[in-house]
């Protein structure tokens, strides 16, 4: 079995920002920002964990055909 991990740094704001649509998304400024997750809006999938996870999987398939 396989596992493949994102990870991303940040800080949670003094007040939440942007839509509450998805988890917590709205409480969360990503290092290097400063928007929360929420406000950057398709920005996100660029540096979100599941992309970071997502790219990891990619790896080890064109590494392990």
């Amino acid at each position: 079995m396989h596992y493949f991990i994102g990870e991303i740094s940040g800080t949670i704001p003094a007040v939440p920002a942007g839509p509450p649509n998805f988890q917590w998304d709205c409480v969360f400024v990503p290092d290097g920002y400063t928007q929360t997750l929420a406000e950057l809006g398709e920005r996100k999938n660029d540096i979100s964990m599941r992309r970071l996870a997502l790219n990891e999987f990619a790896k080890f398939l064109k590494e392990n055909p």
